[in-house]
Formats: structure tokens, C-alpha cells, sequence
């Protein structure tokens, strides 16, 4: 297990990398429909050179282990929701009239579901699924530790933003900023901080 661990890192140093070369299945779809594209690189345990076409404003190596203890600090969750709100001031400041957010990394099924449990009620069961092609004895596993996780962290979870402290993932938290600094922009004649 702890081989498959380092391996998975690598691999998403290696995306990381893919992205940038343009390479990627996304980076194929955005030049299709002539959409400007970034990576925000909020951290990887492997350390990445300056790459074209990717922002390294890295916060931690990785969000924390949330079985362990929250998954980030407040002041962690604080700057990945900056992070998401700095790019959504970047695409306005080049008149982007659609942002469209996306993640990638290691064990984000893993918060995204934790998340989403939290805040639907339904059980872990119906919701866990194989992420990157855990087979069904991995599943369960991966159900158990989000399921421990939740009750580890249930009193301290009260509010939407104190579930992503715990559970969630900088990407998701990333996305979070994005999307409300995207609406306040969006929506608003004059936009708040």
C-alpha cells in the first residue's frame, strides 16, 4: 500500500506536467472550443519546476489525512478559497464570459464524497464508489475510512465551510471560492471581496 501511495503522487506530479504540455485530454477540448485554459497548483508532494500554463500557488504538500485530522487548517482553507477566487478575477480580467472549473488529484473522490454525505445525509455506502479503479474490496475500504472520518469530525462539523476544513480537499476548496466569487462577479453590479 504504501508503494501504490508514492506511485499515485507521482502520477499526479506527472499530470501536472501533462497539462502543461498540453497533452492532457482537457487541454485537447480547450483548444477545440478556443477556451483559455490554467492549472492551479495548489500542492503535490512532488516538487514541480515553473511550468507554462500552470499557477504554483501551493498551500501544503497535499491535503491532510481527514482520518487523521482536518483535512486543513483555517487559515489553509482560507487560501485555497482565494486561490479559486483569483482565478475567477483572472478570466473576468480577460473578459471570459464562462469559467468552468475542474480538479484533479489523488484521493479527491475520496473528500468529494465525504462532502457530499455530509451534507445529502444519505449513507457512505450509496454514494463511495472505485475513484481511479479500486476494485471491490478497496471500495469498502475507502467507505470505512470516510465513514470513520464523519464521525471523527461530526461535532466539529457545523457549517458548510467547517465540513471542507475537515473532509474536503484544497481543490474543493479551490472550486468553492471560484464558484462564489464567480456569482458575487456574475451576478452582482458591483462585485464584494
Amino acid at each position: 500500500q504504501r508503494q501504490m501511495c508514492i506511485r499515485d503522487r507521482v502520477v499526479t506530479a506527472e499530470m501536472v506536467k501533462n497539462f502543461s504540455r498540453g497533452g492532457a485530454a482537457i487541454c485537447a477540448l480547450a483548444r477545440q472550443n478556443n477556451a483559455q485554459f490554467e492549472v492551479v497548483n495548489l500542492g503535490t508532494v512532488v516538487n514541480l519546476p515553473a511550468m507554462e500554463h500552470v499557477i504554483d500557488n501551493t498551500i501544503m504538500e497535499g491535503t491532510s489525512n481527514f482520518s487523521e485530522q482536518a483535512a486543513m487548517t483555517q487559515a489553509q482553507l482560507s487560501q485555497a478559497m482565494a486561490a479559486g477566487r483569483a482565478a475567477v478575477d483572472r478570466a473576468a480580467a480577460k473578459n471570459v464570459t464562462l469559467f468552468i472549473g475542474g480538479d484533479m488529484g489523488i484521493a479527491n473522490t475520496s473528500a468529494a464524497t465525504a462532502l457530499a454525505v455530509w451534507a445529502t445525509k444519505q449513507s457512505v455506502a450509496s454514494l463511495v464508489g472505485p475513484g481511479t479503479g479500486l476494485d471491490a474490496q478497496g471500495v469498502s475500504h475507502k467507505g470505512q475510512v470516510i465513514e470513520a472520518a464523519l464521525a471523527k469530525h461530526a461535532a466539529a462539523m457545523t457549517s458548510p465551510e467547517d465540513a471542507l476544513r475537515y473532509v474536503g480537499g484544497l481543490e474543493i476548496a479551490a472550486l468553492t471560492g471560484a464558484y462564489i466569487r464567480a456569482c458575487l462577479l456574475y451576478t452582482s453590479p458591483s462585485p464584494r471581496d
